[in-house]
């Protein structure tokens, strides 16, 4: 189908409005010259299938970054496809020299501009650096016009469709504990009472916290702000955590290198982690329990499958969960609506995470994403160190090399408080820890 260069933006603010008529027309008009393309680089019809789904699917999911610009919207799209591209380059660790001659090769006939155009592609694949904002698509789109259009599978449309209706709300999907919609390929029915007692806790102790938890923290804050009696004692007892994260907001976002935070700390004991997760002040000497993030399960699990992104069946993850379903034990989680057992559904897991990653590499890292942000605290010395919150999405940035994320302060030792409000308390006292938060440095 035809399209003119004007139809494109309207058709990307559809899709960010969950018009599945109008991806269908999207993909319809360029699933297959992008087929075209990607062929040119790649030899094997399944990889090529599989960059051209999860470049379109990233323009389904992410149509509302569109900017509103006169940024063509054709080559937003194929910048898109630019970055899965490169991705499959580099994990099949094509040179730029043999994505030259095959371009070359597949050019018919020639004109006198095609070496620019094959020059901008292999400079954009060497300089393609995850987590930048996308790249500029246009010498992509270039190529499509010389090139003739490909057929498309009817497995390749299958997948396209499916993967779409997978991402709209149905009144019939059940709900995980957190309210979010269960993944379909991932659920099984025998979940269900499991998952629904579990929503049913969730909201449960959700209410209490929202009609009487909350009120009583805030009312307490509110005190020790104005430094009414007895307000010592609600520094001492660590101060309300969602009341400070609320009186803070953005003041306790922080930007740094993702490369540099592989110091973690864990809380081994549950007791000791539900006191502090309401506290903002921790006492004691939690931040002497240190870890290498690297070695931590998290990181192990989000490298393991990237390294292995062409075959996951040879990741040491699938490997694992393939025992365990010989065993008859397979990994189970009522709180997220998953079952892991066939190879089809470990299969699944792995490529939902190989997704998010696909994104993060195209978009850069989101903060929005996920149900928590990438949680911090600072230690005793006023460094910054890792806490439990948001750990694969750390994983993921790390790995990719993704240059800089936002993390969120939600705990400082009380020593290193009592340091830097230097006497200080209530507003002054938090004025001058949020002046002092951005010259923390990771440990």
């Amino acid at each position: 189908m035809a399209l003119s260069s004007n139809d494109y933006a309207p058709m990307l603010c559809a899709c960010a409005h969950g018009d599945v008529k109008a991806f269908q027309a999207l993909y319809s008009a360029e699933a297959a010259n992008m087929l075209a393309v990607v062929q040119c680089m790649l030899e094997n019809s399944e990889h090529s299938e599989d960059v051209v789904h999860d470049a379109l699917l990233l323009a389904w999911n992410n149509a509302y970054r569109y900017p509103s610009d006169n940024t063509n919207a054709r080559d937003w799209l194929y910048g898109i496809l630019a970055s899965r591209l490169y991705n499959q380059l580099k994990a099949l660790e094509k040179t730029t020299q043999a994505v030259e001659a095959a371009l070359l090769s597949s050019i018919s006939p020639r004109t006198d501009n095609h070496a620019s155009i094959v020059a901008s592609i292999t400079s954009d694949m060497e300089s393609n650096t995850p987590g930048r904002q996308i790249r500029d698509g246009h010498a992509l789109a270039t190529l499509v016009e010389r090139l003739p259009a490909s057929l498309l599978s009817p497995r390749l449309i299958a997948r396209l469709n499916q993967s779409v209706a997978y991402t709209l709300p149905s009144k019939q999907t059940l709900k995980t504990a957190e309210g979010e919609s269960v993944y379909p390929p991932l659920y099984d029915p025998s979940l269900r009472w499991s998952m629904t007692r579990a929503r049913l806790q969730y909201l449960v102790r959700e209410s209490f916290k929202t009609a009487i938890g909350q009120p009583i923290e805030e009312r307490l804050f509110r005190r020790w702000l104005r430094q009414a009696p007895r307000s010592q004692r609600i520094e001492s007892m660590g101060l309300p955590r969602r009341s400070v994260e609320s009186y803070g907001g953005d003041k306790l976002n922080l930007r740094l290198d993702p490369n540099r935070l592989i110091t973690s700390i864990s809380f081994p004991d549950k007791i000791e982690r539900r006191k502090f997760s309401n506290q903002f002040l921790w006492k004691g000497d939690w931040d002497q329990r240190k870890h290498d993030i690297r070695t931590s399960s998290r990181y192990v699990f989000i490298d393991d499958i990237w390294r292995h992104r062409l075959n996951p069946e040879h990741s040491d993850f699938y490997q694992r969960q393939l025992k365990k379903i010989k065993q008859g034990r397979p990994y189970r989680s009522h709180h997220k609506g998953i079952l892991l057992d066939t190879p089809e559904r470990v299969l699944a897991y792995i490529h939902v995470y190989l997704f998010y990653m696909e994104d993060m590499a195209c978009f850069g890292f989101d903060e929005s994403q996920g149900k928590d942000r990438v949680g911090i605290a600072i230690n005793r010395e006023g460094y910054i160190v890792k806490i439990n919150k948001g750990l694969h999405r750390l994983a993921m940035a790390q790995v990719l090399g993704v240059r800089e994320i936002s993390v969120h302060v939600r705990a400082v030792h009380q020593d290193w408080w009592q340091r830097i409000t230097r006497g200080a308390h209530g507003q002054q006292a938090l004025s001058r820890l949020f002046d002092a938060l951005p010259t923390c440095q990771p440990a």
